[in-house]
């Protein structure tokens, strides 16, 4: 059996609720655009 190291990821989004409350299709195209443009370049696979 392979083993392989794992890490967990977790961020906190100010106004998360209000802002999924407002908009909620939105809110997650921008999350997922951001998560794309910030955080995927920097993790090795």
């Amino acid at each position: 059996m392979e083993r392989r190291l794992s890490a967990i990821f977790a961020a906190d989004v100010v106004g998360y609720s209000r802002l999924m409350k407002a908009d909620g299709i939105g809110t997650l195209e921008r999350q997922k655009a951001c998560r794309a443009k910030l955080i995927k370049p920097r993790i090795s696979v």
